[in-house]
């Protein structure tokens, strides 16, 4: 597990503050396409990337190191009565809330 905490490491001394400019269902976040215009390059820079995958009833979120295999897991339950079919990631909390756990996975 080494190589993927020293890329996670040189990541988050890198990535920017990302500033929550967008406002909605009172309260103000960062969009997905502004945080992934500012994390992707870094992440590809460091040799990481990151997938989310339905687990049953959880979301499973998967930061990997490219060149080592190593990778490191994070789940989620969804709540029940969320269907994800048809909503909009960018308004919605519930399809926040997994992404910003790869984003405090990867900023802290």
């Amino acid at each position: 597990m080494k190589a993927i905490f020293k890329a996670i490491s040189d990541f988050q001394k890198e990535v920017p503050v990302i500033h929550k400019a967008t406002s909605g269902y009172n309260y103000s976040y960062a969009d997905l396409p502004t945080i992934f215009e500012k994390i992707n390059p870094l992440l590809a820079k460091h040799g990481l990337g990151f997938t989310q995958l339905l687990n049953g009833d959880a979301l499973d979120t998967v930061v990997f190191h490219v060149e080592s295999g190593e990778s490191v897991t994070s789940s989620v339950n969804i709540p029940h009565g969320v269907q994800l079919k048809n909503r909009s990631e960018e308004h919605t909390s519930e399809l926040q809330s997994p992404c910003n756990l790869v984003c405090r996975l990867l900023l802290e």
